[in-house]
């Protein structure tokens, strides 16, 4: 027991003011409530989604490193030191942009039907040098609500991203997008505004999601993957930290993504479809009633070399949770 107050007096004096601030907004916000700081961590070295966050003895995080995905197939890997001062995070590293090819590609007759891979055949990475990323960049800290409101890169003065909040610190913009929130404050949508063109009517690019009627989750600590980076990369990178109103009060169900308008009349020709569908199922939570393990149910990668063609697989996702009891005065 001292030696345990010996470690935290420790900490508390080599951490900066600031940290300590952000750690006191943090548990504030959070109070009662969990982070997750691994999902998927034994996926590393796949094409698979990972979430790995190395955090010190008060829970702040010091080193995050994830793979994302996006629509194209491709994926990125952020691989980033964190330092926090005068109230903004500075993330030091790289972005790796990767894209996976099997390692034995089925055997294809020119005048023969395509002959698709089987489901999870193994792959291996191959990385775009070219677009490999090493800026330093900066996500600052709302005072009042804690949360990140803008992302800069650190050789610039403009803003790469910027969020946008009511005075009750829900989310109502990221950008251009336009959120929807329920009563709850779940996201329900993050949509660009609807387009002035008449043959465009009632279509909005961006992300949907639904949710469960069952109150299972009400007093349930909840963590779901980013499902594609479209929205904005560096939005992606907030919601995987969480570092702000990103993860739903409730059981998250399904998604929607429009990723391209599409003239109505001619929908049912367009190949690709505009929309991307996934389905979260098979929840599964802990005695305290985090969500440990779902289902992601959904288009994953594509499907080379047909250029319009998905893999479309159920992977489980497996969360572990770090809850910390350190009090700060």
């Amino acid at each position: 027991m001292k030696y345990s107050i010996y470690l935290l007096l420790i900490i508390l004096v080599s951490c900066t003011k600031t940290d300590r601030q952000l750690y006191k907004n943090y548990s504030k916000k959070q109070s009662g409530s969990c982070d997750a700081i691994a999902i998927n961590a034994d996926k590393q070295n796949t094409s698979d989604y990972y979430v790995v966050k190395t955090t010190d003895a008060l829970g702040i995080v010091r080193h995050l490193k994830t793979q994302l995905w996006d629509l194209e197939g491709n994926t990125y890997v952020y691989d980033y030191d964190i330092t926090y001062i005068s109230g903004k995070a500075i993330f030091k590293g790289s972005t790796k942009t990767l894209y996976w090819v099997l390692d034995n590609p089925p055997q294809q007759d020119e005048n023969g039907p395509y002959i698709p891979p089987e489901p999870g055949a193994p792959r291996h990475p191959v990385e775009q040098i070219d677009l490999r990323d090493t800026r330093d960049f900066e996500v600052l800290f709302d005072k009042k609500t804690g949360y990140a409101f803008e992302v800069k890169y650190s050789d610039s003065s403009n803003s790469a991203l910027t969020l946008t909040y009511d005075n009750h610190g829900t989310l109502t913009g990221v950008g251009s997008y336009i959120v929807t929130t329920d009563n709850r404050g779940n996201i329900i949508s993050i949509l660009t505004p609807k387009p002035t063109e008449p043959y465009l009517y009632g279509q909005q690019l961006g992300i949907t999601f639904t949710y469960s009627d069952s109150n299972t989750a009400r007093k349930t600590n909840q963590y779901y993957e980013t499902p594609y980076i479209f929205i904005h990369p560096m939005y992606s990178l907030l919601e995987v930290l969480n570092w702000g109103p990103f993860q739903p009060h409730a059981e998250r169900t399904g998604l929607t993504l429009q990723h391209f308008y599409v003239d109505p009349e001619l929908v049912e020709y367009n190949i690709p479809s505009p929309w991307t569908y996934a389905n979260y199922v098979d929840h599964q939570y802990d005695e305290h009633g985090n969500l440990i393990s779902y289902t992601f149910d959904g288009d994953l990668t594509k499907d080379y070399p047909i250029p319009y063609s998905h893999e479309t697989a159920q992977r489980q996702r497996i969360i572990n949770w770090s809850c910390s009891r350190v009090k700060i005065p």
